[in-house]
């Protein structure tokens, strides 16, 4: 896990990375705290890119692959920030030395397996409940797996499909999951019984999964921002991927953002959100939703016996009274959290995002390794794991000023390696 964020305003935008990364293995769970996550995108233009989540595409660094695409960007420029973005897929898709066919194919039969562990688990749970009721047969499990097999495949058929992604793809992965799927299933299923019919619905089920904009545990998440060439207002651009389908990038833009018109700040963490929502909103998120839930819970409950109550002295009457009450009480429950979510706007978001907009090149800066920090800090003193610490490297992006570096770690002594200082400062 990580903690990032962008902080924009009319001059440019900062953005903020730690440098914590966690490696899992079989009974294995490490976190190292030096890894690179933000990044000089163009030489020629200023742009930045920073990324979180898996630090691999298709088994290749991510770091290796921005790098890569800004040698052969060199001095390209390109209009807007989405095209830099739409630029570097192109360049993952037509770069077979990155992303061999062999690599692509093993990544895609990676998110299937993980397709399948998902499912499982829903079966899993479906045959819990069924197993309180009768005792299971192997008839209970081939039915109940059949169900929700095709329940899942219904709610995956409903998602789109990944950008640049069609049905047209649906043949071809069938192709290369037909030999690997019966493996698949005896790795994921074990003994669990199947029928013919839940066979050929985990066929379905994991080309959907594959065909969707439905990402898993092993997605990157990857933020473009700085300024095209025609853009003299900062933008961004947030996409998630994982996987690549026969040269095409499995993606989807998450968000885009621009300076102009009535935005005139933003705010935006990745990852680990935590703490930059309790202090833009006042509270934190999990708690909020507690409080809103039990109050709606506390109120529609009271106001639920109270009716009880009339009904069983006059069920006609209360009965009535129900259906006038009940809409005018959703009607009044939602009005009352409306207005808590104003409140909040009111005295901490939008203070906030005034003092933002009127934030010289610097404080960007500050802000942006500061929200950071709360995180890192919030980590450190509490009792779970640290998935964010290190260093934490910040950049400033404006028109004119192009990226430079706030903060920078380095993996070696620059006093040591004068030589490696004077090619990245021409390089980066």
């Amino acid at each position: 896990m990580t903690a990032e964020v962008g902080v924009m305003n009319g001059i440019g935008v900062a953005l903020a990375a730690d440098s914590a990364v966690t490696m899992a293995g079989r009974n294995v769970r490490k976190i190292y705290t030096s890894a690179d996550k933000l990044f000089q995108l163009s030489t020629g233009a200023p742009v930045a890119a920073m990324i979180y989540g898996n630090a691999d595409y298709v088994g290749m660094p991510w770091e290796t692959i921005l790098k890569s695409y800004r040698e052969e960007l060199g001095s390209k420029v390109y209009p807007t920030i989405v095209q830099y973005a739409e630029k570097l897929l192109a360049h993952c898709s037509r770069n077979r030395r990155l992303f061999p066919v062999s690599s692509q194919q093993d990544d895609l039969r990676t998110i299937a397996i993980e397709a399948l562990i998902h499912l499982r688990d829903h079966v899993l749970e479906h045959l819990k409940i069924e197993s309180t009721k009768a005792r299971l047969t192997n008839t209970t499990i081939r039915r109940t797996a059949e169900e929700v097999i095709a329940h899942d495949t219904a709610r995956l058929r409903k998602l789109p499909y990944f950008e640049g992604g069609s049905a047209k793809l649906g043949p071809q992965l069938r192709g290369l999951l037909r030999k690997d799927l019966p493996r698949m299933i005896d790795l994921v299923f074990g003994t669990l019984p199947m029928s013919k019919k839940g066979v050929e619905g985990l066929r379905q089920l994991t080309v959907q999964a594959l065909l969707r904009n439905r990402f898993g545990r092993g997605h990157s998440g990857l933020i473009i921002a700085g300024f095209g060439a025609n853009e003299y207002s900062p933008a961004l651009a947030a996409l998630e991927l994982e996987g690549m389908a026969f040269n095409k990038p499995r993606f989807a833009i998450r968000h885009t953002e621009k300076i102009g018109g009535r935005v005139d700040s933003f705010i935006m963490p990745f990852a680990q959100r935590e703490m930059i929502y309790l202090f833009m909103e006042g509270i934190d998120r999990l708690f909020e939703y507690h409080v809103i839930t039990s109050t709606q819970n506390v109120i529609l409950g009271v106001v639920d016996g109270v009716l009880r109550s009339i009904e069983g002295h006059d069920a006609k009457f209360g009965k009535t009274l129900r259906k006038r009450v009940t809409p005018q009480l959703h009607k009044i429950v939602k009005e009352m959290f409306d207005d808590w979510k104003e409140q909040r706007a009111q005295h901490y978001a939008r203070p906030i995002m005034r003092a933002v907009a009127a934030l010289p090149k610097d404080e960007l800066g500050l802000m942006a390794e500061a929200l950071v920090s709360l995180t890192k800090f919030k980590r450190r003193v509490s009792t779970q794991e640290e998935t964010v610490g290190g260093p934490i490297d910040v950049a400033i992006i404006t028109k004119g000023d192009g990226f430079v570096w706030l903060k920078r770690k380095h993996y070696f002594d620059p006093i040591l390696n004068p030589r490696v200082i004077a090619r990245l400062t021409r390089g980066n």
